[in-house]
Formats: C-alpha cells, structure tokens, sequence
C-alpha cells in the first residue's frame, strides 16, 4: 500500500473521530456548545475532511488529488478553528491528527522505496 494511500486512511480516522466528537457536543445537553452555529460549523468542516479523505483513497489523478489535500487542509484549519473556540479539546486534537496524517499523504514519509535494476548484457 503506497504512503499516500495510509495517510488518506488516517486522515479519514481522525476526520471520523473529530466529526463524532462534534456530533456528540453538539447534539448532548450540558456540553455548552449544544445547538450552536460553531458546533454546526465544525460538523460540517469535518465532514469536508472526511469527504477528502475518501476521496484521496480512491482517486488515482494527481490533478484530483492536489484539490482534495488543499480542501482537506483548509477544512482541517477551519476545524481546529473552530474547536479551540468552542473550547472542544478532543476536535482540535484529532484535527492536529489529522494534519500529520495529511502531511504523511503529501510528503510520502516513510514510502517504500522500490529499487530498479538494469540487467546489460
């Protein structure tokens, strides 16, 4: 499985855990963010992750796969954004996850390396 292809899959992980978290505070009593338009912005920016993520693990354009990685960023910061206001600690770890995660997806740290071998003769 290629680097690219393990960071779009943790980068999905860490949109999933993030959109649950946001669902979960958004949706429970007590939490108080319950029912705000912060809440249901972080929903929605998360949700624009996981959308990306999936994206990224099944297109094979690079065309395509750069304006997912820029949408995925954009939506990530936005994510973090909006759950450091909302005081949502949970988010804004798993959206700082989710970063490292892309960056994997970019950079492809940790790739195997395929060696080609000419054979003369």
């Amino acid at each position: 499985m290629s680097n690219g292809r393990v960071g779009a899959y943790g980068l999905g992980l860490a949109a999933a855990v993030g959109l649950g978290l946001a669902l979960y505070t958004y949706a429970t009593p007590l939490t108080g963010v319950t029912g705000t338009a912060g809440a249901a912005i972080a929903i929605a920016l998360a949700t624009a992750v996981l959308v990306s993520a999936v994206g990224l693990v099944v297109s094979r354009r690079p065309g395509w796969r750069n304006v997912l990685h820029a949408l995925a960023f954009v939506a990530l910061v936005g994510t973090a954004i909006a759950a450091f206001f909302l005081h949502e600690w949970g988010v804004l770890v798993a959206m700082a996850l989710g970063l490292m995660a892309l960056l994997v997806s970019l950079t492809g740290i940790g790739a195997r390396t395929h060696s080609r071998t000419e054979v003369s003769g």
